[in-house]
């Protein structure tokens, strides 16, 4: 008998996983965002539930799954705290901005885009510099840019666009995981940065 109870349950493990991706999804669903605290004791709670409740196995199935949804809820909110970085709230026009150039993109007949990682942006303090923007150059460098440099230049930059339309694709969302708080286009020549900080070791990497 207790043989065929450990089958039965070992079967209904296999759904953990289930509950937790619909634990993230109920996050991402989510109109507006919640608290670390409640998430992650939610978490808990059933954990603690499943300890109580361990030797009764239909219980035990209904708090596992309940707990492994929570598991789910709470790492997404964790990820996305951990992903927290500064993103600027409206259109700033003529900012000067300083960074090491994490990745060049050349498109053909358009104008090149650059990913920066910021050292400093002109008037903002660095809790309030954005940790990465994207900027399309044109043919403003002096030289040839390669990963690695540490350059400077004027820019319009703009905070990630929302949605087009509802359901449609989230760059925002995207941009907030990769660290992105601002996208735009330089005005000014770009320059190379003298006596630069040494670049992250992901960069020089």
């Amino acid at each position: 008998m207790r043989a065929a109870v450990e089958v039965q349950w070992d079967r209904k493990v296999l759904w953990l996983p289930v509950f937790f991706a619909c634990g993230i999804l109920l996050y991402f669903s989510l109109k507006s965002e919640p608290g670390l605290l409640p998430s992650v004791s939610l978490a808990a709670a059933a954990m603690a539930l499943i300890a109580i409740f361990r030797r009764n196995v239909l219980l035990l199935t209904v708090f596992a799954a309940a707990g492994s949804a929570s598991l789910g809820f709470a790492f997404a909110k964790i990820h996305t705290e951990l992903a927290r970085a500064p993103v600027i709230a409206e259109e700033t026009d003529f900012a000067r901005v300083s960074g090491w150039v994490e990745e060049v993109e050349r498109q053909h007949g358009q104008r090149d885009r650059i990913l920066l990682r910021l050292f400093a942006m002109e008037k903002r303090a660095p809790e309030e510099t954005p940790y990465r923007v994207r900027i399309s150059i044109g043919k403003t460098a002096a030289k040839p840019i390669r990963t690695g440099d540490a350059i400077a230049l004027w820019a319009t930059l703009m905070p990630p666009p929302e949605p087009a339309e509802p359901g449609g694709f989230d760059f925002g969302r995207k941009a907030w995981f990769a660290g992105l708080g601002a996208v735009g286009y330089a005005t000014s020549r770009i320059d190379v940065v003298q006596n630069a900080p040494s670049p992250p070791l992901s960069i020089r990497v």
